[in-house]
């Protein structure tokens, strides 16, 4: 995949946590700059919420 992406190249990616550190990683070890690689988590609701204080 190395030579076929082109370093100008603005990656878009939507998932889960996990699917997204794996592929933003990939596509950094690839050699495409941060700043290209835009990414939206998307997951169980329950990950989106905030915990609630006790008291």
């Amino acid at each position: 995949m190395q030579n076929t992406i082109d370093k100008n190249t603005v990656c878009y990616v939507c998932g889960p946590v996990p699917f997204l550190k794996a592929v933003v990683n990939i596509l950094e070890d690839l050699g495409l700059p941060e700043n290209n690689i835009r990414y939206e988590f998307f997951g169980p609701a329950m990950e989106l919420q905030k915990e609630k204080a006790t008291v």
